[in-house]
């Protein structure tokens, strides 16, 4: 393992705080639980057809050949996409648990692997009524899955390709969220085999899942994300929650957290459609400083319909939806939960990379950086390239960068013992973008 940066460089940008170990910016990794391979190494791909020949497009496999898929078809794209192994596959299983019925008319609907699976209450239902009928609607509408109740109350819903796609029930379409519970097996929790995964590559920037993950997968993926600070998760979510503003749900729980490193997507109405691994394909492959991913179009994606309520509501904590506009499918916002756009913080952590990378070719190429204002001058010129540079890609105005030291001659004895000269600091403003106009005019 590479001796970490910090043994030598403390750099600390108040936007985020954390020093990057090495890691490929322009890299998106698809997270899988599959056999096509053991242990949590990963593999790296350039083409779809490689991907094919160990993820099928159907059947056992087809969730990740759809997400490398959805890469791969943006226009541009990254050069390559890696998959890595979470876990062995597991037995795609959900269940789902009627609590109460509600009233008679009601319509239970709930949308499984892109399947709408629907029944209309009569007078004196019971849960077990509810959940045979829904079983024998499912039955019918189903391919590849099998259920069976569990429980009188409680239906399971296996389906039988391992790594295709889990069978999340998506309950968006059920008309009160008190009357049902869902859950969702997995086989290795989410935290568990990403940090498996680091250990063994970190030469990645972005992540996805093949699967549809459950609420409980999304929050420990995203609690992760912030506690390695390296790396930036994509997911979607279609849970009926995420339409409104409570505790509990993932976009509200990760707006309070205010988490930086990982960006939701709501699709109300298209299911499997691996928007979250197409927002990664369109977004690696450009430099960072350079773009928004608002307004931008993802190839394969459908536009969702959604109302206007339902899109304020999910922006208003911090979500983001991809819809028409004006006749163009386009993301109509890139907010991550702390409230900043993504570009934003993937630009920071681009800049503290950059700058650790910088510093620490002065250190290892240079016979010997003195000890004084030459020594320090040095250290002040390599700062001063990387934020040059940004400012070239359009991330920081070059007008304001100001970088200050003191005089070597000022530094604490036991600092130069050490060989440690503190007290770099810079500063710049960020170039930010308009994504939003207002046009007054006066005709007469």
């Amino acid at each position: 393992m590479a001796a970490p940066d910090t043994n030598f460089l403390t750099i600390s940008v108040s936007l985020d705080t954390v020093v990057l170990a090495t890691a490929d910016f322009g890299t998106p990794i698809v997270v899988a639980y599959t056999d096509a391979w053991s242990g949590n190494a990963s593999r790296t791909y350039t083409d779809i057809a490689s991907v094919a020949v160990d993820f099928p497009s159907s059947g056992v496999g087809s969730a990740t050949y759809n997400a490398c898929a959805a890469i791969l078809s943006q226009n541009p794209h990254p050069p390559s996409v890696k998959v890595a192994r979470a876990g062995a596959a597991v037995a795609s299983k959900a269940t789902i648990k009627i609590l109460n019925r509600i009233a008679q008319g009601s319509v239970w609907k709930f949308n499984i692997c892109g399947i709408n699976v629907t029944y209309t209450e009569t007078a004196t239902e019971t849960p077990t009524t509810i959940a045979l009928a829904l079983k024998t609607a499912a039955d019918t509408a189903l391919s590849g899955l099998t259920t069976q109740l569990a429980a009188t109350d409680t239906i399971t819903i296996t389906r039988a390709h391992l790594n295709a796609s889990l069978p999340i029930i998506c309950t968006k379409e059920m008309a009160a969220n008190s009357e049902f519970a869902v859950t969702t097996t997995f086989g290795t929790a989410a935290n568990t085999a990403l940090d498996s995964i680091l250990a063994v590559d970190g030469s990645w920037y972005g992540l996805c899942f093949a699967q549809q993950q459950s609420i409980a997968q999304i929050k420990l993926i995203e609690a992760w994300s912030q506690t390695a600070q390296t790396k930036f998760y994509v997911f979607c979510i279609s849970e009926a929650g995420e339409r409104t503003q409570g505790s509990g749900d993932v976009f509200f729980d990760a707006k309070a957290a205010a988490y930086k490193y990982c960006l939701g997507l709501f699709t109300n109405t298209v299911m499997d459609v691996n928007a979250d691994a197409a927002y990664l394909g369109a977004m690696l492959w450009r430099t960072p400083g350079s773009y928004t991913m608002t307004f931008k179009n993802l190839a394969s994606v459908p536009a969702d319909d959604i109302t206007a309520t339902i899109a304020a509501a999910v922006k208003a904590q911090n979500g983001n939806t991809y819809q028409s506009w004006r006749g163009f499918s386009c993301l109509q916002s890139s907010l991550v939960p702390y409230g900043v756009q993504q570009d934003t913080i993937t630009t920071v952590q681009k800049i503290i990379e950059d700058l650790a990378v910088e510093e620490a070719t002065l250190l290892t190429s240079t016979p010997k950086v003195p000890y004084n204002d030459a020594g320090r001058q040095m250290v002040i010129d390599a700062i001063k390239r990387v934020l040059e540079r940004h400012a070239g890609y359009g991330a920081i105005e070059a007008s304001t960068i100001k970088i200050t030291a003191p005089t070597a001659a000022s530094q604490a004895t036991a600092d130069r013992t050490a060989r440690l000269f503190c007290g770099f600091v810079f500063s710049a403003k960020f170039t930010s973008a308009i994504e939003s106009i207002t046009v007054v005019g006066h005709l007469s």
